[in-house]
């Protein structure tokens, strides 16, 4: 549902604030139904019927201000239009984050999001709140750490492995001395981490084998502590 996602990510950057509360919501709803809006008296209608919340008349226009990122208030604005054949689907939003879309700044259409875009605008910056690497390298890298990063040396390594695809995809910019330098690092570290296993595996080989020889020690200390026992046992009798 793109409303719901739309006050969701507005709640996101509002630090958990919600965009509308219940009233609010039933007051938005009433405005589109029945093209009027109640106030405080339930007796009482004034007819001032809003199709967006950030129309004077929105209960979530504070809120909605808010929003430092111009892009995302746009974004949750055009996602929470009352009628909902006038929202774009999902995936037109996602496009519109990534900055695979245009915006339109016609402020009488309330469409406000263009799709199409043409050759020259797509020569040019687009603002974006999630830039495409986030989908193509940021994210296969936390998944990465996440399931094979079980040590601070694995993470280490991941990261090292990935420098190069991680600068190139955000600065568009490649850098073979600090992919080498990287690299070589990794190497380091997994030879390193390979000679401490090897070390910690001597040194648990000594410690059992110094746990053997005392308890050799007092296994034969007690024999000869019974033998003289014996011995003695003996010459009494």
């Amino acid at each position: 549902d793109v409303f719901s996602l739309g006050c969701t990510i507005a709640e996101v950057f509002l630090d958990g604030e919600p965009l509308l509360d219940l009233p609010g919501i039933l007051k938005y709803a009433a405005a589109g139904s029945s093209s009027r809006n109640f106030s405080s008296s339930p007796n009482q209608a004034i007819n001032t019927p809003y199709e967006r919340l950030d129309q004077d008349e929105s209960p979530a226009k504070a809120g909605l201000l808010k929003i430092a990122n111009k892009l995302i208030r746009k974004v949750v604005i055009d996602m929470t239009q009352r009628d909902p054949d006038v929202r774009l689907s999902v995936q037109q939003y996602r496009l519109l984050l990534q900055g695979g879309v245009s915006l339109d700044n016609s402020k009488n259409d309330t469409k406000s999001i263009n799709t199409t875009i043409s050759s020259d605008e797509k020569k040019k910056p687009t603002i974006t709140a999630f830039p495409l690497y986030f989908e193509t390298v940021l994210y296969p890298l936390f998944l990465k750490l996440h399931w094979k990063g079980s040590t601070p040396d694995d993470r280490i390594g991941i990261i090292c492995e990935s420098y190069g695809d991680i600068i190139e995809s955000i600065s568009d910019i490649a850098d073979e001395k600090g992919q080498m330098f990287f690299s070589k690092t990794m190497l380091d570290i997994c030879f390193s981490s390979k000679v401490e296993n090897v070390l910690e595996k001597q040194e648990q080989i000594v410690k059992e084998l110094e746990r053997d020889s005392l308890l050799r020690a007092r296994t034969s200390s007690n024999k000869d502590e019974r033998n003289s026992l014996d011995e003695i046992n003996a010459i009494l009798t």
